[in-house]
């Protein structure tokens, strides 16, 4: 399993995800509410439109839980007095994803019935399907072990009754809210103790020289800014606990770098399924290190020098949007810049 790819980056923008899903599910409701009042019927089109947020909301939850994986385990083994609540917390993201998306089926149901051929009353509500209540049950459930609960009418429906279209949003929306504000006081706790430098969070008992690693792998993000695609830019940050290192290297799922003490030298894992990337990333540290490719990156034994320091922070800084780059000028030349950059210690 991956580690720490990214304790404040990942969980800051899920943070942000959240807050946009939330104020869309709100804003529909606030709509449908709006229009319960002048008409009697909805229009198909805002129907739609909740199902297709609620739906959005699931898959961003699946893509957030991945995320959230990838480190889980690393963070609790480095915090264990956080252990118990990452877990439950990995728990409500999935169970919310899975609610999100029975809520999205439950209200695709009615678009297609046809609103036409509907009875008036139902119209607006949809049935609270068996998989739509289990599937509530266990969110709540997980939430109950980080002391919170989600949603208002829906604790009061059993399968088989009818819910408002718009006070399923407003539920739906509460409990992506709920899962928001338990990711920021996690992402809280986890800063405490811990000194930010550029784009690395180190903690107090960081091992000196991955700690350096870090800073000196930001500095060169900061030099080689043009290289990178914007959103991978954006995703890049360090973080340094006891004798770990971790690094998010690109926007993609699980792109992440691991870099641990280990035997008077260092083990590096890094993480990636495009192989153009991984050779170069292979024979330009193999210059320094033992290296051996694998199916999904490379892994590295290498002495802990500074040579070998300076070396894995400017490799570090290349693997960003290298795919890209690769594309774009050729392998051929990718490599040659690699070798020059890394190998001359050039700028």
């Amino acid at each position: 399993m991956l580690s720490a790819i990214s304790v404040e980056n990942v969980l800051r923008n899920a943070s942000g995800w959240i807050d946009r899903l939330v104020g869309k599910l709100e804003a529909l409701e606030r709509l449908f509410l709006s229009r319960r009042r002048v008409t009697d019927s909805y229009d198909p089109s805002d129907t739609l439109r909740v199902a297709s947020t609620m739906g959005e909301a699931a898959s961003w939850l699946v893509f957030l839980g991945d995320d959230f994986d990838s480190y889980a385990e690393f963070l609790s083994s480095a915090r264990p007095e956080l252990g118990g609540r990452i877990d439950a917390l990995r728990d409500a993201i999935a169970e919310l994803g899975k609610f999100c998306r029975e809520a999205a089926e439950s209200v695709d149901e009615i678009l297609e019935i046809g609103l036409k051929v509907a009875a008036k009353s139902d119209r607006r509500s949809v049935e609270v399907t068996r998989k739509l209540y289990e599937s509530y049950q266990r969110l709540r459930e997980a939430l109950k072990r980080l002391g919170r609960d989600c949603g208002y009418v829906l604790r009061s429906k059993k399968p088989g009754d009818r819910i408002d279209i718009a006070l399923l949003a407003n539920d739906v929306a509460n409990c992506i809210h709920v899962v928001g504000e338990e990711m920021a006081k996690l992402r809280n706790e986890l800063e405490k103790g811990m000194e930010r430098s550029g784009l690395c969070y180190v903690a107090r008992d960081a091992d000196p020289w991955l700690a350096d690693l870090c800073k000196r792998w930001s500095g060169y993000v900061e030099r080689n800014g043009d290289l990178y695609m914007p959103e991978d830019r954006e995703a890049l940050v360090g973080v340094v606990m006891d004798g770990r290192a971790s690094f998010r290297v690109g926007s993609s799922t699980g792109h992440a770098t691991h870099v641990y003490v280990e035997d008077g030298g260092v083990r590096v894992r890094y993480y990636d399924e495009d192989q153009p990337v991984n050779e170069i990333f292979d024979e330009v540290l193999s210059r320094y290190c033992n290296c051996r490719s694998l199916s999904d990156g490379v892994e590295c034994w290498c002495p802990k020098t500074e040579e070998v320091k300076d070396a894995l922070a400017r490799m570090l800084s290349l693997v960003t949007s290298m795919d890209i780059r690769i594309r774009e000028k050729g392998f051929g030349k990718e490599l040659e810049f690699a070798k020059r950059f890394v190998w001359g210690g050039g700028a």
